[in-house]
């Protein structure tokens, strides 16, 4: 993906190394966020419990002592017997148990890896659907003077849920605090019974947002919200973005006979600071993963409504592109070293360069990030609110790590459908297959198309219970080979029917003979298989890089919620009406989560 990574890796490092002086001012404004939330919801011990735990650990970045903090009534209290504020022992310090005869007992048998399978059966446990995506935006009076226009608002958001790897629903929510200051030149310009409005804005915006898994997304009026100040509070697997974006903007907006039109066209730059709460991998981990750097982006809003220019009801459709560069670290808090060297990062903006005791993980991170929403809004003045009806997602992130390790994940989220990859290549730059892993995620399957799938696909008639479903299907480097080799079997029973003889191909064409006559004949393919299931397995042939491949499938089908099961069904059907007989592998790992 990435020819010269040393090169872009260096470039693209200086700019996330000269953004790391924002990172205070980030810091410091996502601060006030969260201090405003903790006001508006929490107990009224819950702020000097956060500005006390908070100026302790910048004691210890300092290598001073922290202050004793009163105990936090939104945390359980420990189990009887031990003292506030005591931790589980350390694994490492604890005895082993010993067996009668002195010997150590036996390791733990090796865990069993089940056999991957394509079929839907639901897994233990279920996730919720998430929260309606939309907007609300309050803005205070305004301040005039002339032309000029000074304004204060909140915006309070919530992204469309997105289907994990493992079938659960995660879901982002933000805070936006936007300082503004605008010309606007209203009424300024009649043309015939066309009212006209140009604005022109800079402005500011402090976002606080949190991202995570809907079965553990925290109350924000109870208690102290995530923080990055306060890592033990961030739920696993959650991640806490705070953001400072500086930008201008132009809007133009129309009125004719109550029919409204406006489109405001902005661009800016940043800092933004995000930190994960990595899933432990074994009992007692503490480890969190910090990224830091420097944000481009443009964006485009275009709505159109009835009423007017200040108060109207419409349709809406927005869009924003972002570039990212950063540095990544994760810290072990569970050592000294390691906690200390996250304070310094969070508080300071001092990320280190290169791993330590208690820090792993170094990396430059480069990537995109393209978002579109649309739906219905309702203006009312300065205020405001949006229903997302629809949308669009698509990420592209690049890492690349101190020992020359790059990996590539892409995400492409339209409508109910999401397609996801992950593929690393080692330090010569040579991809690694067996690391690849290409996924399709659904949701909203109703039992009965996931039941069809089921037998279509995979034979199986288990019957599945009633309720809405997240579905899951993983391939891999070796599967999607098997898919072409599927294909070239079809092509094959396809000229043994027809009785060609092809001299090139041989008596019995295996997939490495059609691919040879794809690049030197691709014409006499093209003439020779036009039959729907020929037509098909040629297409197939004709992506020999995994990720195209993937990316075929993902696209066949259409964005609806059994567009990429609807294409295995009929890439069986295929097979077995050419060769007679079934597929000889059912490709993929099935993972279904029903909803709450």
């Amino acid at each position: 993906m990435i020819k010269d990574r040393n090169h872009t890796a260096s470039s693209r490092a200086d700019s996330g190394a000269a953004s790391l002086e924002a990172v205070g001012m980030v810091a410091a404004s996502g601060l006030v966020v969260v201090l405003l939330l903790t006001m508006i919801g929490g107990p009224s011990n819950a702020l000097a419990g956060l500005y006390c735990r908070a100026t302790g650990a910048m004691a210890q970045a300092a290598g001073g002592e922290p202050p004793t903090c009163a105990p936090d009534s939104s945390v359980a209290p420990p189990p009887s017997g031990e003292p506030p504020g005591a931790q589980p022992p350390d694994d490492r310090d604890r005895p082993r148990d010993r067996r009668p005869d002195g010997n150590s007992p036996p390791m733990d048998p090796p865990k069993v890896v089940p056999p991957r399978s394509p079929v839907c059966r639901p897994a233990e446990g279920s996730t919720r659907p998430g929260l309606p995506p939309g907007e609300v935006k309050l803005t205070p009076k305004p301040a005039r003077r002339g032309p000029i226009k000074d304004s204060t608002s909140i915006t309070v958001k919530i992204d469309p849920a997105k289907v994990e790897g493992d079938a659960t629903n995660s879901q982002k929510m933000s805070i936006v605090l936007e300082g503004q200051r605008g010309v606007s030149a209203e009424k300024a310009a009649e043309l015939g019974k066309v009212g006209v409005k140009l604005d022109f804005n800079t402005g500011r915006r402090t976002t606080y947002g949190y991202s995570g898994p809907t079965d553990s997304t925290p109350n924000l009026t109870d208690g102290i919200p995530p923080n990055p100040f306060d890592p033990d509070n961030i739920p696993p697997g959650g991640t806490v973005n705070l953001d400072g974006e500086f930008y201008t903007s132009v809007g133009a907006s129309a009125a004719y006979r109550g029919l409204v039109a406006n489109e405001t066209d902005g661009s800016g730059s940043g800092a933004t600071v995000a930190v994960t709460k990595l899933p432990p991998s074994k009992p007692g981990e503490n480890k969190v993963r910090v990224m830091v750097g420097s944000t481009d982006f443009v964006e485009q809003a275009v709505s159109l409504g009835f009423g007017t220019p200040s108060y109207n009801l419409g349709l809406f459709d927005s869009r924003k592109v972002t570039d990212k560069a950063m540095r990544q670290a994760e810290f072990d808090l569970g050592t000294p070293e390691g906690r200390r060297a996250y304070n310094a990062a969070v508080f300071g903006g001092k990320l280190p360069t290169s791993d330590e005791p208690g820090v792993s993980n170094i990396a430059q991170v480069m990537g995109s990030e393209y978002a579109r929403r649309n739906g219905v809004q309702v203006k009312a003045g300065d205020q405001g609110a949006k229903s997302t009806t629809d949308g669009e997602d698509h990420s592209v992130l690049v890492t690349v790590y101190s020992d020359g390790r790059q990996v590539d994940e892409v995400t492409r989220r339209v409508g109910p459908d999401t397609y996801s990859q992950v593929q690393e290549y080692d330090a010569s730059g040579a991809r690694v297959p067996e690391k690849s892993r290409f996924q399709f995620r659904q949701t909203g399957l109703s039992a009965d198309e996931v039941e069809n799938y089921n037998f279509a696909y995979g034979d199986d008639r288990a019957e599945i219970p009633p309720g809405s479903y997240n579905a899951v299907l993983s391939l891999n480097a070796g599967e999607l080979q098997q898919v072409r080799i599927d294909a070239a079997t079809i092509l094959a029973a396809s000229l043994k029917k027809r009785g060609i003889d092809r001299p090139e191909l041989g008596s019995a064409p295996r997939l490495a003979d059609f691919q040879r006559v794809l690049k030197d004949n691709p014409r006499w393919l093209d003439e020779t298989f036009n039959e729907p299931a020929e037509a098909e397995a040629l297409r197939i042939l004709r992506y020999p890089n995994d990720a195209e491949l993937a990316n075929m499938i993902w696209r066949s089908g259409g964005w609806t919620e059994t567009s990429n099961l609807d294409w295995f069904n009929q890439w069986r059907n295929y097979y077995i009406k050419v060769t007679g007989d079934d597929l000889p592998t059912k490709v993929g790992d099935m993972v279904c989560r029903r909803q709450q």
